[in-house]
């Protein structure tokens, strides 16, 4: 975990003239630490954290008994949750996979506030990673098999 700068297209950019915004952020790297140290690993990839009390001002469905519970059993496809930690983490809060940023290894490497996840929460972090990604859509829903019946012998 970590705080620092990302940088991002804003809202008033155009194909004709690009306009970049920058915001300060709760990060974790996603890049998998054997990576970090290679020398022509020079970008980490992180993702946004932000706390469980924001993200669930986006609404009624994330204020619900069922989100808070597909967190904890791991079935929202885009978010992971991060239990509070003494001197770390005040409060609970979700990982986004859907805000993701690349920056500079060097920049966050040498900053005093990067602190890690330890094991099994980073390897748990990484697979649930890899499950989002890895998703495949299907060009035709299996719905059907709900009501599929077995022929009779």
């Amino acid at each position: 975990m970590l705080n620092t700068w990302v940088f991002e297209e804003s809202e008033q950019s155009t194909p004709e003239e690009p306009d970049v915004a920058q915001r300060f952020i709760d990060a974790i790297v996603l890049t998998q630490s054997c990576d970090i140290p290679k020398a022509p690993q020079t970008r980490l990839l992180v993702a946004e954290v932000q706390s469980y009390a924001s993200v669930a001002e986006r609404g009624d469905i994330f204020r619900s008994s069922k989100y808070r519970k597909e967190l904890v059993e791991g079935l929202t496809i885009s978010e992971f949750l991060l239990p509070p930690a003494d001197d770390v983490l005040e409060d609970w809060c979700v990982v986004n996979f859907r805000e993701l940023y690349t920056a500079d290894r060097d920049r966050l490497t040498r900053g005093e506030s990067f602190i890690g996840l330890d094991s099994p929460y980073r390897e748990h972090l990484g697979q649930a990673f890899a499950r989002y990604m890895m998703r495949v859509g299907l060009p035709t829903g299996l719905d059907e098999f709900k009501s599929y019946k077995l022929p009779k012998p």
